[in-house]
């Protein structure tokens, strides 16, 4: 049979703190492959360009448009007995050619 092609997700260092990468690689179908990255220069990654997705704190990147946010950054409001978040991992799709 045809195998599926290949989905490549980028994961950022506060997406994988959230831990998007344990539990998300676990349901991912096997077509999927993550590659991660850090803070640090030598565990930066260059280029996006081999990425597909990318799960991350930035909200534009070149080349990719959001596509959904997940909330993040709890905080208590005790007079109103509410939680407050605010927008925190930005999940990014590659444009397509000729595709704005």
């Amino acid at each position: 049979s045809d195998s599926l092609p290949v989905v490549a997700v980028y994961v950022d260092v506060a997406s994988a703190m959230s831990g998007v990468s344990l539990f998300g690689q676990r349901a991912a179908p096997d077509n999927w492959e993550f590659g991660k990255g850090g803070y640090e220069e030598e565990n930066r990654v260059v280029s996006y360009d081999k990425f597909d997705y990318l799960l991350s704190e930035e909200k534009h990147i070149q080349g990719f448009r959001v596509i959904d946010v997940a909330p993040g950054h709890p905080r208590l409001d005790i007079k109103r007995l509410r939680v407050h978040t605010r927008d925190a991992i930005y999940i990014h799709e590659k444009k397509k050619k000729g595709i704005l």
